[in-house]
């Protein structure tokens, strides 16, 4: 089955056509809505009004990193709440966020990193983190 010119399985044909009867939406309504969805979901898609203010580029390029928070100089702050404990782990760059959130989801978010712990602020705390990091790769 051809659907807006995509080849389709002919069991997900088959799966459409009888969605269609049994719920009376159209397989063109359903893909264009997932499609949407999925667009909306990883930043290509934006729902507002004219005046708003659009995402820059910047942001659909990098999407949106899970427990970090944009500050109002574009930096990432790291944080989250750990058995009613909220763990702040530092504001740093898109690129080193991503990094770094990754060290702390492999490590199980585990509160010896956090700022209240090393008592380390700014740019040393960043700096910790991905010596951190860095240890981990060189033991590997």
């Amino acid at each position: 089955m051809k659907f807006n010119n995509c080849l389709l399985r002919n069991e997900l044909k088959e799966g459409l056509l009888q969605y269609e009867r049994d719920t009376n939406v159209s397989p063109h309504f359903l893909v264009e809505s997932l499609i949407e969805k999925f667009l909306y979901k990883h930043g290509y898609l934006t729902v507002g009004f004219d005046d708003e203010e659009l995402p820059s580029l910047t942001e659909l390029i990098n999407p949106r990193i899970k427990h970090t928070t944009v500050r109002e100089n574009g930096k990432l702050r790291i944080e989250k709440m750990i058995d009613g404990v909220h763990g702040f782990y530092g504001t740093t760059s898109y690129d080193e966020a991503k990094i770094i959130v990754d060290f702390l989801i492999s490590k199980n978010w585990d509160l010896k990193y956090t700022t209240r712990n090393t008592k380390l602020k700014g740019q040393k705390q960043i700096d910790f983190l991905l010596n951190e990091i860095k240890k981990e790769k060189d033991n590997e």
